[in-house]
């Protein structure tokens, strides 16, 4: 296959070769050899890429299943009764959850604007 690739690219450098102008043998070089050429190996080599992938997958899978388990996956406990802590960014839930904005610096830059009610939709502030 590489030969015909190599014979092609050849042919089509010699017509480059022959344009009249720099631009002219550039795009005949680029749009009659390497573009096409380089479309068509990417076609006929998708056969060998699979073969390469489920190979690899093949591979992959044996090694996986002949090493042994390790940490959590040994113990055979479900996922929710292991003993890492929940996700980042859950809420806490029970009494340590009013304490969550005990100390925190008021939103407003004038304290007398964090006490006032907000107003009515329509009315001018």
């Amino acid at each position: 296959m590489y030969i015909v690739a190599i014979a092609w690219i050849y042919v089509t450098l010699l017509m480059a070769l022959t344009e009249t102008s720099f631009v002219a043998g550039a795009a005949t070089f680029f749009f009659y050899g390497l573009f096409p050429l380089a479309i068509l190996l990417w076609l006929l080599g998708t056969p060998e890429r699979r073969r390469r992938q489920r190979r690899a997958a093949a591979e992959a899978e044996a090694s996986a299943a002949t090493k042994p388990p390790t940490g959590d996956q040994a113990s055979g406990r479900d996922p929710d009764q292991r003993s890492h802590p929940s996700a980042v960014g859950t809420p806490p839930v029970g009494p340590e959850s009013s304490a969550v904005g005990e100390g925190a610096e008021a939103a407003a830059v004038d304290p007398g604007d964090a006490c006032r009610p907000e107003s009515a939709p329509g009315q001018q502030v």
